[in-house]
């Protein structure tokens, strides 16, 4: 969901689904989780249609062939994963309360230009995404980082973690752009590396087969036009 210049998404100022509310708190809560950041994911209240009540931390949202969409809420504490998880019909909630909005928008904002990093951390970060590529797309696609031309080390590791979030927000459209084994073929076929480095005139761009990514012009990109850059290179 597109960023306001402000930090906060649409659904912050204008009525919408509770569907898109919850996805929306999903993608944060995993981006926190994958950054190891010290920032609690978001916290919601729902309201159910038995009368019940549920607070928690939004986990997962699945739709269960034949069954329905499912939340799983962690319900026992700020961080995931949670010990105890709770899964709730989508249809069984009749309201959704969203908790300190103020919070929710300093992580946004976190989220944005993502902490600096030392190489090792970064290093180990890349081993994962190169992971996650493969699930996702069914063969090898490594993510790589360029150096920072003529930095010190306090620039280096701001670059780092720049690169890292543009990574991070680059892996979670690509998840949007293959919902099903044609789109994932027509990818892979066009993908090898995602690569991290300094471009002249755009956030992103397909070369030699490889997806090449402009972290500052990415970290002030809303999440609408990165997606729709994506969707013309690929």
């Amino acid at each position: 969901m597109e960023p306001r210049p402000n930090g906060q998404a649409d659904w912050e100022s204008q009525a919408t689904s509770i569907r898109v509310v919850l996805a929306d708190l999903v993608r944060l809560g995993g981006l926190l989780q994958e950054t190891g950041s010290q920032f609690p994911g978001p916290l919601v209240t729902l309201h159910l249609r038995s009368g019940q009540r549920l607070t928690g931390r939004p986990l997962d949202l699945r739709e269960v062939p034949r069954e329905g969409t499912f939340l799983a809420l962690g319900v026992d504490g700020p961080r995931m994963p949670a010990r105890d998880i709770s899964f709730v019909e989508l249809g069984g909630i009749e309201a959704l309360t969203v908790h300190d909005l103020k919070a929710l928008s300093a992580v946004r904002e976190h989220l944005q230009r993502g902490d600096p990093l030392s190489g090792l951390e970064l290093t180990r970060a890349l081993v994962t995404l190169s992971g996650h590529l493969r699930e996702l797309l069914g063969k090898q696609v490594s993510a790589e980082v360029e150096p920072a031309p003529k930095a010190d080390e306090a620039a280096l590791a701001a670059w780092r973690g720049l690169a890292l979030r543009a990574l991070e927000r680059t892996m979670a459209e690509l998840v949007e752009l293959v919902p099903d084994e044609a789109a994932q073929a027509d990818v892979a076929a066009k993908l090898d590396r995602l690569v991290v480095c300094r471009l002249e005139d755009a956030p992103l761009e397909l070369r030699e087969r490889a997806l090449r990514l402009d972290p500052d012009r990415l970290a002030d990109l809303p999440d609408a036009e990165l997606r729709a850059a994506l969707n013309r290179a690929l």
